[in-house]
């Protein structure tokens, strides 16, 4: 990541500890639970997976429960390799 020079380094980094934390905390209280459906990636992956969807849907301006709406522009900007587009609700996957 580049280093910023406008006086927001302490804020974002602030920020980035803030969602490490709520990822280790939902791994932590989700572990159990994924396991037992079978999920095969890891309680980190896969909430540091829904965290990254939640955000970008967010940056979208979609609706981050159904995916729907939002900027279609901003998706098509995105360099997100797999992502739910918010113009169709469809899943994209490159590669």
């Amino acid at each position: 990541m580049q280093k910023r020079n406008d006086g927001l380094g302490g804020v974002d980094e602030a920020l980035f500890l803030a969602i490490d934390e709520a990822v280790d905390q939902a791994a932590r209280a989700g572990r159990a639970e994924l396991q037992s459906a079978g999920f095969r990636t890891s309680p980190h992956e896969y909430f540091s997976d829904a965290a990254l969807r939640h955000l970008f849907m967010r940056l979208c301006r979609a609706d981050v429960r159904t995916y729907k709406g939002g900027d279609p522009d901003v998706f098509g900007k995105s360099s997100m390799p797999a992502a739910t587009s918010p113009a169709d609700g469809k899943w994209i996957r490159s590669g």
